[in-house]
């Protein structure tokens, strides 16, 4: 059930919830949410979800005693939609999915009552931590046992051992603020055909009735869209971008016993705290991942502090069984002695607008803006963890986002960048980060040297391309970026936009370097 409520968690609203309820065929169709969403029945009984783009989410189609659950592609392209958590949390776990019509219909009747139940033990708190989830476990726990026992009564089969359970409830709940303090009282209900028991909070004027569920099911792994197909039909326009598929990275698989330890940590405010006894392996691999996660280890304090409450990353985690890492990232920090260099090769002057497309955790942001200002660097960055580090930082930069599908806007003086290197990404960022700079403004880049080496259509173009437009190339040995966990050889790149008269060529020549990168990424 711990499973349920770090999802359940997450949903700030019930409208998800509500809107999987009128897909059944015996709800009233809503026909539109207050987010957007509506609701589409066509003549075979089919509900369809649509979002306020009008693109399908979910189907379901009634067949027989069963509802067939289609997820469509606007669904599956976004796993930390609230629909897409509700899919989850309903246990479809391929797609589509038929299940029995009745057992679909209790399991979203439970998360509507139970998501109910964890928003009353919440209260005003802003964040759920831990003892919300917990509490309300306790009480659904409480419910289903109380109500297996009165059924039992109320059958006359009922043996000592039960009778004897029924007394040990009645004394458990009528403790002055069972389960939490912000109860005022709990009440057991005798007739088994109703509510379980009902619960008096100290906030509001009325009670709160809950009913007796089996939440047993298995919380089913975040459902994957299809893979783009390779070569030039995985090529899109986004925005006037020309692009390859999308630069986010593959996961990090976690274990299963990493797992364990993560569904059972104490979380307090933005406090982790690891609340049993491991083996130095196991420690070892947790740490790893609530460091990858943006926790810092408090000796005085024997916790991982984060800046932030880290519930709802954590909670990412175990329901989709995976983190992206720095290395998923290819993050690797660029060393103060190449970024100096970076400088010294473009002549960066104040009042320069400035470009760091990949900007990590800002070393090369940092040190441009000690000459030109904070106000004129503009920083991109795909890592979450990252970008809130470089908002901590003073940039003003809004979230994750993709540089790839950024559209150019050529107005920079200087664009400095150190991008992810592996199956040509190098290549992509530098030949797009280019559209980005003014006629005569220059770009400084570290790339890996495979280009130099490798005898593809792709290197060769690039290695002809940059021959044409260099100021300086700069070889960088092995050892550069060892203390950033990686000694691959790289190379410094200085590259002159041309004026505007040569502009509109060398915008040609990117462009078809972007299609040919594309069929390689």
């Amino acid at each position: 059930m711990k499973s349920h409520m770090l999802l359940l968690a997450r949903l700030k609203q019930i409208s998800p919830i509500l809107a999987l309820r009128a897909l059944f065929p015996w709800e009233v169709p809503v026909l539109e949410l207050d987010d957007g969403t509506t609701i589409l029945e066509t003549e075979d009984g089919t509900r369809q979800l649509r979002d306020a783009q009008a693109r399908p989410l979910i189907s379901a189609r009634p067949i027989g005693d069963d509802i067939q659950i289609s997820v469509h592609d606007a669904l599956l392209l976004e796993p930390n939609h609230p629909l897409s958590l509700c899919v989850a949390l309903l246990g479809v776990a391929k797609n589509p999915m038929r299940m029995n019509t009745e057992t679909l219909d209790d399991r979203v009747l439970s998360l509507d009552s139970a998501w109910c139940l964890l928003q009353n033990f919440k209260g005003k708190a802003e964040i759920a931590e831990d003892w919300h989830m917990d509490a309300t476990i306790k009480v659904l726990e409480v419910a289903a046992e109380w109500h297996t026992l009165r059924m039992a009564v109320f059958e006359d089969r009922a043996r000592k051992q039960q009778l004897d359970r029924i007394e040990a409830l009645q004394y458990l709940v009528s403790q002055p603020g069972w389960p939490r303090q912000s109860v005022e009282k709990v009440s057991l209900n005798e007739e088994p055909r109703g509510s379980s028991l009902s619960i008096k909070f100290a906030e509001r004027n009325w009670p709160t009735e809950v009913p007796a569920m089996q939440m047993n099911w298995q919380v089913a792994p975040p459902l994957k869209a299809a893979p783009l197909p390779k070569g030039k039909g995985a090529s899109r326009k986004v925005a006037g971008v020309a692009s390859s598929a999308s630069m986010v990275p593959r996961a990090t698989k976690l274990k299963e016993d990493v797992l364990a330890v993560l569904n059972n940590v104490q979380i307090t405010g933005n406090e982790v705290r690891i609340v049993e006894r491991l083996s130095p392996k196991l420690y070892k691999a947790v740490n790893d991942v609530l460091t990858e996660m943006g926790g810092k280890w408090s000796t005085p304090k024997q916790a991982h502090v984060f800046s932030t409450s880290p519930a709802e990353t954590i909670a990412t985690a175990i329901f989709e069984g995976e983190l992206l890492t720095s290395k998923d990232y290819e993050f690797f920090p660029t060393p103060p002695e190449l970024v100096a260099q970076l400088l010294l090769q473009v002549g960066l002057e104040p009042g320069m607008l400035v470009l760091e497309p990949q900007a990590g955790e800002g070393a090369i942001a940092m040190a441009a803006a000690e000459v030109v200002g904070k106000a004129n660097v503009t920083c991109h960055e795909l890592m979450p963890r990252n970008v809130a580090h470089l908002q901590g930082l003073g940039f003003a930069i809004e979230r994750p986002e993709d540089f790839l599908q950024v559209a150019p806007s050529p107005r920079f003086d200087r664009v400095l960048l150190n991008p992810p290197f592996s199956g040509g990404k190098d290549i992509a960022h530098i030949t797009h980060a280019m559209k980005f700079v003014r006629p005569g403004g220059r770009l400084a880049a570290i790339a890996s040297t495979t280009w130099q080496t490798a005898d593809n259509a792709m290197s060769r173009a690039f290695a002809l391309w940059v021959e044409k437009h260099a100021l300086a190339t700069q070889q960088i040995g092995r050892g550069a970026f060892k203390a950033s966990g990686t000694e691959v050889p790289t190379v410094l790149l200085v590259l002159q936009a041309p004026q505007d008269e040569q502009h509109e060529a060398v915008e040609q020549t990117v462009d078809e370097l972007d299609e040919l990168a594309a069929a390689f990424l």
